[in-house]
């Protein structure tokens, strides 16, 4: 039996290992049951098919029925696919229940400092998200909640004398729409001052007093997200400590989502994150296109359209690039190839065009020609690869790889460098409004201090060889996912 000093030496090296939250959630006993019927119907299947591949390697003729079991077994093997990612998703998912109590405390916590009274509200709890969006959302919203309670929210005095609820209201509301998930922070307060905004930015040299006087209410939101800009003077410890929207604007890019804003002077404002949804396998609907022999595959949801089209088509003009007109519209139009820094796709008088779209800008890419629309499962580079442009890569039917494309990185490589050769569409904006006159005032960076660029590997690279190798597990994805 272990002494006192031994039991008590051991129980502080348990405390030492403390369990990481990411680590360990909690698991229905039911879903749990259902994996493991889908695993035996897995087994099932496979030695089925260990069956069948024995008869086939004898040499004889496949005979009818054994081409009626293997079709059987397809469907089968779609069917359980299908329902293993669905269920493996649920696991994953949380509801928001603990999740939006912390934020009831936060609020609660915050209005004691600032001496308001303020209610909370929550709409959503029993709506389920993945745990790792859960976690990663948790941050912006508590500054959210912080920033309406303290800038938001009006004195008690002073929303009597509005004729208002003297106990304000911060609402946090989820919404669960298709593919993506809204976040909103909403306050019945005095809502956004848009000519404090203007004063500010000329205050501060961000821009001219002309350029302010003419710019619109949304262009004047667009300062709120710059870093360290606060329409207040002074701090407190619930907000305007420098930790600013800027902060909820990098979080919402890096889940490829985005932030909006809408509010009514009197009556509040509301802040509303869209983010996409986040499943457990990297499961897409994709358009797969060829060009110069490598295959890309494109989010079929932000496919708008794909072309057979003119030469002849393209309009080029001094101090602007290539672009063809589409609805109406002109769009900016590129080589995919040339993109990522190699050479363009070849064409004569016919060119093949996809047209994509990524938060409502819009452009053209030259391809080789189009693949047909199939589900891909996405392997991710490992933490020694980066491509910028692309996130991973598929394998295909036929053992083929393609090259998945990451579509906000791979805007950013495209109007970057049209941004470089002065080729601007009027049609389009793709400068956020302000940010050439707000360069200098937000750089605090040594000039003397010179950047290593991050060193960019060539898709053509990772894409070769085109095929798998055969030590990888293949399976045909169109007939795994439940293409017909």
């Amino acid at each position: 039996m272990p002494s006192a000093a031994t039991a008590s030496t051991s129980g502080t090296e348990t405390s030492k290992t403390p369990v990481s939250q990411e680590e360990s959630m909690v698991v229905r006993l039911s879903q749990l049951d259902k994996m493991l019927e889908l695993a035996g119907e897995v087994i099932i299947v496979s030695s089925n098919l260990s069956a069948i591949s024995r008869q086939t390697n004898t040499g004889s003729l496949v005979s009818r029925e054994m081409y009626d079991n293997f079709k059987d077994l397809a469907i089968t093997s779609n069917r359980i696919s299908s329902d293993l990612h669905r269920l493996v998703v649920e696991v994953r998912t949380v509801d928001m229940t603990n999740l939006f109590g912390r934020f009831r405390r936060l609020t609660r916590d915050a209005s004691r400092r600032v001496g308001k009274a303020v209610r909370f509200e929550a709409i959503g709890e029993d709506i389920f998200i993945d745990k790792r969006l859960s976690e990663k959302i948790h941050d912006p919203i508590a500054h959210l909640i912080r920033n309406a309670v303290a800038h938001g929210i009006e004195e008690q005095s002073v929303r009597k004398a509005a004729g208002k609820d003297p106990v304000g209201t911060v609402s946090v509301r989820l919404l669960n729409e298709n593919d993506t998930i809204v976040f909103q922070v909403s306050d019945d307060g005095a809502g956004i001052d848009v000519e404090a905004i203007r004063r500010k930015i000329v205050k501060q040299g961000l821009i001219t007093e002309q350029a302010a006087a003419a710019a619109s209410a949304e262009q004047l939101y667009d300062y709120l997200f710059k870093p360290g800009f606060s329409t207040v003077d002074s701090t407190s410890h619930t907000a305007g400590r420098g930790v600013g929207l800027d902060v909820v604007r990098d979080i919402a890019n890096q889940l490829d989502g985005d932030v909006r804003i809408e509010t009514v002077p009197g009556h509040g404002t509301t802040f509303s994150l869209v983010v996409p949804k986040i499943t457990a396998v990297n499961i897409s609907d994709s358009l797969v296109v060829n060009a110069n022999g490598i295959l890309f595959a494109f989010p079929i949801t932000s496919v708008i359209a794909t072309a057979s089209m003119s030469a002849a088509a393209i309009t080029t003009a001094k101090q602007q690039g290539k672009a063809i007109l589409h609805l109406g519209r002109l769009l900016p139009l590129f080589d995919l190839m040339e993109v990522f820094g190699e050479p363009g796709v070849q064409y004569d008088e016919q060119l093949q065009i996809i047209i994509v779209e990524h938060k409502h800008r819009k452009v053209a890419l030259v391809v080789s020609d189009f693949l047909s629309p199939q589900k891909i499962v996405i392997s991710e580079f490992g933490a020694g690869l980066r491509v910028i442009g692309l996130m991973g890569t598929a394998v295909l039917s036929g053992r083929k790889l393609a090259m998945v494309v990451d579509l906000p990185r791979l805007f950013e490589l495209a109007l970057g460098a049209e941004t470089d050769s002065a080729a601007t569409v009027p049609e389009q904006t793709y400068q956020p409004f302000g940010e050439e006159e707000s360069c200098e005032a937000q750089s605090s960076e040594d000039p003397s201090e010179t950047k290593t660029p991050t060193p960019r590997t060539s898709p053509a690279a990772v894409a070769l060889p085109t095929e798998a190798p055969d030590s990888a597990f293949l399976l045909e994805v169109d007939s795994m996912l439940g293409q017909g």
